[in-house]
């Protein structure tokens, strides 16, 4: 158990295998560094795609005694490992023709090493230290939650309304259409602020988990699955957070990894076993890496890219980019509708690729220890608004992540904290315990 006390020596012997753990991680960082600077014209993606699966992997199990950063470096470690697997040593070869040339250009080989200088520089910021610190900080039930049956029952019908009117999405013989509503990705905050304000309310528990499976049913129905991962990912924070641990994540990982793609290609129209068994025969063990990811990886290219197209002053664009996580995307703003005027982009981008677009290099560099840093103080310390954010930063990963960084910016930094602390006010105001 997470509680359980340690002897003088098992604590020594913790920390020099923690230790230990971070000499490899700067190993790999410097590994990675030099490959970055010293290789600048090799297209051979193999040595960084390597370098990024071992860094996801040293980060996992240096996470693996902290059960919310373990689930948040495992979704991480997956969408890195698939992007290594697809686009690294794979190279697109599974992806549309069009994407091929793009790939193989100087913008493809610049995101890959950017994509990896990210994971690289937010592993090394994971100090021991740091580690400790988040491990004496474990709850290990999550005894944070709040009573409070107006604003439960509130963010209960607000879910519940999302479920039944929103999803825009639509499943179907090359009829999908993937769902980009913006209120049902808000769905995920209702989830995590109301079961925050449900204390230890069974009622409203089990009212959420109805309320939580319409919605992870309907996202899949309409092929949505990364709208089903956030749901499932908030209810596993919330309700199963002890039995959070790594050869567990192993097997649910790989269950769902395999639930996902069978899913995409019924979405795709390979409705037929035959179709399926095809699939399983052409991709070989690549199957069960994410085509979402490869997807999302390729529009960070056509966002390198646009660097090259892009005729105005970027770092104009950068603050109406940045007043823009306020005040709301504009046509003008939109680095995403703007990158696809050029070149084909079914959006996403991945974490690390409006950085690169601003910066370059040290825009990548600058997004990532802002990254390590919100990582640092989200998921150390004690406290309801900690708890919850950090049950909405793993619950979103697959937004912030995989398509966006406005998503971390402004859903989370901006919108989920003006939510919370608007409840937290009405909250003192008017006392109202769950019911039972």
């Amino acid at each position: 158990m997470y509680g359980t006390e340690l002897t003088i020596e098992d604590g020594a012997y913790r920390r020099d295998r923690a230790d230990g753990l971070w000499i490899l991680t700067l190993f790999v960082f410097l590994t990675g560094v030099y490959y970055i600077t010293a290789w600048q014209t090799t297209k051979n993606l193999v040595p960084p795609g390597i370098l990024l699966i071992l860094s996801s992997l040293v980060t996992i199990i240096r996470c693996r005694k902290v059960p919310t950063l373990l689930l948040l470096f495992s979704v991480i470690g997956y969408i890195n490992i698939s992007s290594a697997a697809l686009d690294y040593f794979a190279k697109g070869s599974f992806s549309n023709d069009y994407q091929i040339a793009l790939r193989n250009s100087a913008s493809g080989l610049a995101y890959a090493k950017m994509f990896l200088l990210n994971m690289l520089i937010v592993s090394v910021m994971l100090t021991p230290r740091f580690l400790r610190k988040a491990e004496s900080d474990i709850d290990e039930k999550m005894r944070f939650r709040r009573d409070n049956s107006v604003l439960a029952f509130l963010f209960l019908a607000l879910a519940l309304f999302v479920c039944i009117t929103q999803f825009t999405g639509g499943a179907g013989t090359g009829g999908y259409v993937s769902n980009n509503n913006p209120l049902y990705e808000y769905a995920i905050l209702f989830f995590a602020v109301g079961i925050l304000f449900t204390g230890e309310s069974r009622t409203f528990k089990w009212l959420y988990f109805a309320v939580g499976g319409i919605y992870i049913i309907k996202s899949l129905i309409g092929g949505d699955r990364s709208s089903a991962f956030m749901a499932v990912l908030v209810f596993v924070v919330y309700y199963f957070y002890e039995k959070i641990k790594t050869s567990k994540m192993l097997v649910y990982s790989l269950a769902g990894v395999i639930v996902a793609n069978i899913i995409a290609e019924i979405r795709n129209a390979a409705l037929s076993v035959d179709g399926l068994f095809k699939t399983l025969i052409d991709r070989s063990l690549l199957f069960f890496f994410s085509d979402t990811v490869s997807a999302s990886f390729y529009s960070g290219i056509t966002i390198i890219e646009f660097v090259n197209c892009y005729e105005g002053d970027r770092t104009e664009l950068f603050f109406k980019w940045l007043l823009s996580l306020v005040t709301g995307t504009t046509k003008e703003t939109n680095i995403i509708a703007l990158a696809s005027k050029y070149n084909v982009n079914g959006g996403g981008g991945l974490y690390p690729a409006y950085f690169g677009f601003f910066g370059g290099m040290a825009g990548v560099i600058a997004g990532a220890v802002i990254l390590g840093l919100i990582i640092r103080f989200v998921f150390s310390g004690s406290g309801s608004w900690k708890r919850v954010t950090q049950v909405v930063m793993i619950a979103m990963v697959f937004r912030w992540y995989l398509y966006s960084s406005v998503t971390l910016f402004r859903t989370i930094a901006v919108n989920f904290n003006i939510i919370y602390f608007v409840c937290i006010l009405i909250s003192s105001v008017i006392r109202c315990r769950s019911v039972r």
